[in-house]
């Protein structure tokens, strides 16, 4: 599946002139980025997607430890790309917002690049009441009771597991998620009534839906 170029999410960093059709996410295509335009426009690691896709064919490309060799492979907010050169590990990058409201890419420590945070944005019990999470980038988890709609959890990589439940509440560090101030990054002063927070960017107090934030810390 392609998308017309102009027609692409103005959360992409691509240019608005160029060949007519953009590649589209193979899943999460409203939140997501093609991995191409990542290891293309970003990494650099080739000028065509013949030449990004002979890369990936190497097998020294994973995403939130998981190694992928397709290209349109959809990567939302907090994915982390690792690159390696056969078995030994390179460098990692966390997939963020910049100040001007598109995708960018923060480099990362080995240790942050074992782990991630997503926000839970549905929850359900199970036949064995066990409670099942789904999380904004499309996972879902067995987790404890007690984590709530609307909180974050930072999930280690490697055992699949949630390592710490981080609550929207008072003084949480929050990243805007969609709407006009995505990617502004700011902490909680209130939480209000009607599912709204007021969130201070500096010395500037906006209020904002609950849906339309993550908290980070």
């Amino acid at each position: 599946m392609y998308l017309k170029r102009a027609k692409s999410p103005r959360t992409w960093p691509i240019k608005r002139k160029g060949t007519k059709y953009v590649a589209v996410p193979s899943h999460n295509i409203s939140r997501g980025l093609p991995l191409l335009i990542i290891l293309r426009d970003y990494l650099k690691l080739g000028s065509t997607r013949r030449e990004i896709k002979k890369a990936l064919a190497l097998g020294a490309v994973y995403v939130n430890g998981k190694q992928i060799k397709e290209d349109k492979y959809g990567l939302t907010l907090n994915d982390v790309i690792t690159l390696r050169s056969g078995n030994n590990y390179e460098e990692s990058y966390r997939l963020t917002y910049s100040d001007n409201r598109k995708f960018s890419l923060d480099k990362i420590s080995r240790e942050e690049s074992n782990e991630k945070t997503s926000k839970v944005v549905g929850k359900k019990i199970l036949k064995d009441r066990k409670i099942q999470i789904s999380l904004l980038d499309g996972r879902t988890m067995i987790s404890k009771p007690d984590i709530k709609i609307g909180s974050s959890v930072l999930i280690d990589l490697k055992s699949k597991k949630v390592k710490k439940v981080i609550p929207l509440q008072k003084n949480s560090e929050i990243i805007v998620i969609s709407g006009k101030h995505i990617g502004k990054k700011g902490k909680v002063e209130e939480v209000l009534d009607e599912g709204v927070v007021r969130v201070a960017f500096g010395s500037k107090k906006i209020g904002l839906k609950l849906e339309s934030i993550m908290a980070l810390k």
